[in-house]
């Protein structure tokens, strides 16, 4: 997970590439063009080198807003920002990790955006909730991001929880112990069958898994893998082949390779039908998401997981939970507030009580229905932030997302229509992954980050939402 903002810089697009460039990387941020920019320097960017990925960063502070001008939404001034010019990371991404960032030495840590929230009160606690989206679901169904908590609406909840792994960064890491597949005729057939320690990882698009699934997939499926562009490419026969099967595949998690309690996380074969563009090749084409893993530090389930998962994480626990998504035409948002530990080194500044997981119905930042969608990513991004405590006319009750009572947090959000933004070139009928391969893209590539002084590239409509009301202190126990 990184804790920085990336952005795309201008020499992101290069001579020769497509005329849509600047589009499909989501914007460019302009360095010269901000009057608040600070300079840092050149730094090398570190992010997923586990999965080979590389490139250099332009590092440097500036402001950074939520929302668009004329709104109250919060405005940090300097924020840790990088400029992106490498292909491998092709869109922006907002980091979510608590963790500080450090330039040459331990001496002068930077903290995180998430650190920086809630030290000013904005959002009660370093957790976040979050899923990718689905656009082959329904009217295209948006990403969610909730800082501070997390929306009830989007899943459903188990009594599953998960531990942090000790490795700083790779914190989200499960027990996957079973894939098995299932197909229209009812067939089904182990894709794996002996448990791995996997990171479950929003930076990246594809499922990194070991060689002997991969090709328990190819044999079952028919994928061929291309070695030249390190993809399942899927031609039209092969599509239509699938399209016919229509498997769904059934992930098994649990808080280690083998035992313990178990969540069932079923994705369909739409999840899978993706497609691949520039630069990794250059006509559009479909390719399917699964990746050949060198070693056991490469095992990660990323973004085309969790377009039917739904991630909890609460750092200051040291917890998170993972729940299937579910869908339907209309969210009535269910904003659970995930209440803050008290910790001295990030605390609100409205003194709370220590409680177990979602004890409050208090707000943090949220991202919902208005989110941009695409599968597992989009261009521009969108954070609609709501700062403060909801109105309730009781006490508000609200459970622990381990256990498996009712959700009943406060609603925040009422739909809207966004403009919707694609990453890649794509005919109409075509699904597009955020996209590929070695592109990153963080929690956030589906919400937009502005930097201030940058010009808005596209015209977007913003979530229309109640003013949110503070709750009476005195109501809270």
């Amino acid at each position: 997970m990184a804790s920085a903002t990336y952005v795309v810089l201008p020499n992101g697009c290069r001579p020769g590439a497509p005329l849509d460039c600047q589009d499909s990387r989501g914007g460019l941020f302009n360095i010269n063009r901000s009057t608040t920019w600070s300079e840092r320097g050149f730094f090398e960017l570190g992010l997923k080198k586990d999965l080979d990925y590389a490139g250099n960063g332009h590092f440097g502070f500036d402001e950074l807003g939520f929302g668009f001008d004329d709104t109250a939404l919060p405005s940090l001034p300097s924020q840790l920002v990088a400029g992106l010019i490498t292909e491998q990371h092709h869109l922006g991404l907002l980091g979510l990790s608590p963790h500080p960032i450090n330039f040459t030495d331990f001496a002068d840590p930077q903290p995180s955006l998430l650190t920086t929230l809630k030290a000013r009160g904005i959002i009660p606690s370093l957790s976040w909730g979050y899923t990718a989206g689905a656009r082959y679901r329904l009217k295209m169904v948006a990403g969610s991001l909730t800082l501070g908590g997390f929306d009830a609406s989007r899943f459903i909840p188990n009594n599953v929880s998960f531990s942090f792994a000790d490795d700083i960064g790779r914190e989200l890491v499960v027990g996957l112990q079973s894939i098995i597949s299932t197909d229209a005729s009812g067939r089904s057939s182990t894709l794996l069958d002996s448990g791995v320690l996997t990171f479950v990882d929003s930076t990246v698009p594809h499922l990194w898994l070991p060689l002997e699934v991969c090709q328990a997939f190819e044999n079952v499926f028919g994928l061929i893998w291309n070695e030249a562009e390190s993809l399942y490419l899927v031609n039209d026969s092969l599509h239509d082949a699938l399209l016919l099967q229509n498997p769904n595949f059934t992930f098994r998690l649990g808080n280690s390779i083998a035992g313990g309690e178990t969540i069932d996380i079923v994705l369909p074969y739409a999840s899978f039908d993706l497609n691949v563009s520039f630069p990794l090749v250059q006509n559009s084409t479909r390719y399917f998401p699964l990746k050949r893993a060198a070693d056991d530090t490469q095992y990660t389930l990323g973004r085309t997981f969790l377009q039917e998962a739904y991630l909890t994480t609460d750092y200051e626990r040291a917890r998170f939970s993972i729940s299937q998504c579910q869908f339907q035409d209309q969210f009535d948002d269910s904003i659970v507030v995930i209440e803050g530990t008290g910790q001295p080194n990030a605390t609100a500044t409205t003194s709370r009580k220590t409680s177990p997981i979602g004890r409050r119905a208090i707000g943090g930042i949220v991202a919902g229905a208005a989110v941009v969608l695409l599968v597992i990513g989009v261009i521009t991004f969108f954070l609609l932030a709501r700062k403060g405590i909801f109105s309730r006319d009781r006490a508000p009750t609200t459970p622990s997302f381990y256990d498996d009572n009712p959700f009943n947090g406060p609603q925040e959000l009422d739909p809207a229509v966004i403009k919707e933004r694609v990453e890649l070139p794509t005919d109409e009928k075509q699904t597009v992954e955020l996209e590929v391969s070695k592109w990153d893209c963080e929690l956030s590539c589906e919400w937009g980050v502005k930097i201030q002084e940058v010009p808005s590239q596209v015209a977007s409509q913003e979530v229309h939402a109640d003013p949110v009301r503070r709750l009476d202190s005195s109501n809270i126990s």
